[in-house]
């Protein structure tokens, strides 16, 4: 364990672990539910940049000597892991820990990936209905599954999160480029400052909700906005998680080191996993192309051929997506919720409690951080500083729309700038500054932030002490159907007036006679 590798040896192996563990997925999807004639191709469009990548010299720009000279002890990845694992084992990710009430849609799509034959269909009286969703986190334990059954598939999802946590920890310790477990700490325990706006908050909450908020839920405390810790994506979405995570450090890296490689392939490659993420992404794909449009025909030149691969692999799961446009049956059928956020305000009052609120929640999420950070970097870190000024923009835009009832397009597409920012944040506090007085005080917010993290984690080991197990799987016989939730959501959805949840079986569904399931899906 004292055996050490250098800096660039660790980049070069995580990158290449990152690929694999990220494209994975998509070769089930393609022979699971491709005819073969289009499965092979969409196998060569896939693997070709993880090929190309694995057969050039690797490089990371211009190595500095601190670079070439910086060493990792494999203790050091032992204990990444380890702290990983932890995480992973109350998350409740099959079955270890505590499952939220999210876990119900969850385990229902794995139940269903796993018993039913692929591609997966839904009969609602005579109409076959085809399941469409970002499918990637779900596909090799349910793989599992197929052959070993419910609890096999249970474990190997938690093998599959825990190695996704691991690499997302080791880039951040990459990134950071200090002790392991200041990264893993900074990354695991990052968050807002919710449990400040619940101080403030919590009071007045029931002027506007008719009830408390619950402790459970305090990182709702601003009411109509939320920006998930690590934690909760953790805990709530993992497979979102991952891919924003991990596909936001691979950018990162290449920001940092103004190189540019698979940009586009690393776009497409999202898109089975959840096109939430894609969207997140692109403020800092469009914001490096633009920051140095002189280097584009170059990229392109030597690059062009797998970035091809992303645009193939993205249109195709995009084509995919299509078919949730066309109509369904009543009962399965829905109004999704999108617009302008403010569209709902009744008077002048109510948008200037609005307008307040939502000022409030950019400082306590992410404003007062980045303010801070921007002091705290030198003028010379133009990248940290581009970095973090489309982050903060990004973060104050997203709020005023609105996609779904519970609003998916503020609490996914920002799970990559929220990463984005903890690296920021932790390079400003970890990194030597003159300005002793302004770098205590972001740790001393960070701290605050951690509070989150904490709660996350009691309310976890909380459900653990209730259950009397560490371990608490229900059967594959006693986890709901979709119609099942269906009727559950519209009981317990909040009460937003002016809207009806009526959504949520067409988030899930798709229509049979779209062409992508009429051509390309086999019998």
């Amino acid at each position: 364990m004292g055996k050490k590798i250098s800096y660039t040896v660790l980049l070069k192996y995580l990158t290449r672990a990152t690929f694999i563990f990220l494209a994975l997925p998509y070769l089930i999807f393609f022979y699971g539910w491709l005819h073969w004639w289009l499965a092979i191709p969409m196998t060569v469009i896939c693997l070709l940049p993880i090929v190309w990548d694995w057969k050039r010299t690797y490089e990371i720009s211009t190595p500095t000597q601190e670079q070439e000279k910086t060493t990792i002890k494999l203790w050091q990845i032992a204990m990444v892991c380890g702290a990983a694992l932890l995480f992973a084992l109350i998350s409740g990710i099959g079955g270890w820990g505590w499952q939220n009430t999210d876990w119900y849609k969850h385990n229902t799509l794995l139940r269903d990936l796993i018993e039913k034959p692929w591609p997966v269909f839904y009969q609602l009286d005579a109409v076959q209905l085809p399941l469409v969703y970002y499918l990637a986190y779900y596909l090799p334990a349910a793989l599992i599954g197929k052959a070993f059954g419910w609890v096999a598939a249970n474990h190997a999802l938690l093998i599959e999160s825990w190695l996704g946590l691991s690499l997302t920890f080791l880039w951040g310790f990459v990134i950071l480029k200090h002790s392991w477990w200041k990264a893993v700490l900074l990354i695991g325990c990052f968050s807002g400052m919710d449990i400040l706006g619940y101080l403030l908050m919590a009071p007045v909450a029931p002027m506007f909700l008719g009830e408390t908020i619950s402790i459970y839920h305090f990182e709702w405390w601003s009411l109509a906005w939320i920006y998930f810790s690590f934690t909760h994506v953790l805990f709530w979405v993992p497979g979102q998680g991952f891919v924003g995570w991990l596909i936001m450090a691979v950018i990162l890296k290449e920001m940092f080191d103004h190189e540019r490689k698979y940009t586009i392939w690393y776009l497409g490659l999202t898109t089975l996993w959840s096109p939430f993420i894609t969207f997140g992404l692109l403020p800092f794909v469009i914001a490096d192309w633009v920051s140095e449009p002189h280097t584009l025909y170059a990229w392109i030149r030597k690059y062009g051929l797998p970035n091809l691969s992303g645009v193939l692999l993205g249109g195709l799961v995009g084509f995919m997506y299509l078919a949730k446009f066309y109509p369904l049956p009543p009962q399965a059928g829905g109004k999704i919720i999108f617009g302008f956020v403010f569209a709902l305000v009744r008077n002048s009052p109510e948008m200037i409690a609005g307008l307040i609120v939502l000022a409030l929640f950019w400082l306590l999420e992410c404003g007062l951080y980045g303010i801070l950070a921007w002091k705290l970097l030198d003028r010379n870190e133009r990248q940290s500083r581009l970095i973090l000024m489309i982050t903060l923009v990004y973060l104050a835009i997203l709020p005023f729309f609105q996609y779904g009832y519970y609003n998916e397009l503020l609490h996914k597409p920002s799970i990559p700038a929220l990463f984005a920012l903890a690296i920021i944040v932790g390079r400003a506090v970890l990194n030597y500054s003159r300005k002793r007085g302004t770098q205590l005080a972001l740790t001393a917010l960070l701290a605050i932030g951690f509070v989150t993290a904490f709660i996350n984690i009691g309310i976890q080991v909380d459900g653990v002490i209730r259950n009397g197990a560490l371990w608490y799987l229900p059967s594959s016989a006693e986890v709901s159907t979709l119609w099942d939730l269906q009727k559950k959501e519209e009981e317990t959805a909040f009460n937003i007036p002016g809207q009806e949840y009526t959504s949520f079986l067409s988030q899930y569904i798709g229509s049979g006679e779209a062409p992508f399931f009429q051509w390309f899906v086999r019998e």
